[in-house]
């Protein structure tokens, strides 16, 4: 992930008003500096997204989760969980990603 480029987005987002997104992609910004090791800017994207969020009247989506708890998860374990929290089946998350099914329960 690009986090510069993820904090241009979040800004475009909300020139258009597309509060929800822009706080997608701040929060996607944050995890994206938690795995370069800057925590600085980390906490500052994960601020901003949550000023963000407060806009948009309770809305929540999995981008929204704790930036700590997505920053542990290897890019595959976040598609699949964010596969199966959609409502995918654990079946589908382990044929996407060539795991057993055991192993995505």
């Amino acid at each position: 992930m690009d986090p510069a480029g993820l904090h241009e987005a979040s800004l475009e987002f909300e020139k258009c008003g597309a509060m929800l997104l822009a706080a997608e992609a701040a929060a996607d910004e944050g995890v994206a500096w938690v795995r370069k090791g800057d925590t600085r800017r980390s906490s500052a994207a994960t601020s901003r997204a949550g000023v963000l969020v407060g806009q948009c009247e309770g809305a929540w989506t999995p981008a929204l989760h704790s930036v700590e708890a997505r920053a542990r998860l290897t890019r595959a374990e976040w598609e699949t969980a964010q596969l199966v929290a959609s409502g995918g089946s654990n079946k589908a998350g382990a044929q996407q990603q060539r795991l057993s099914v055991r192993t995505v329960e």
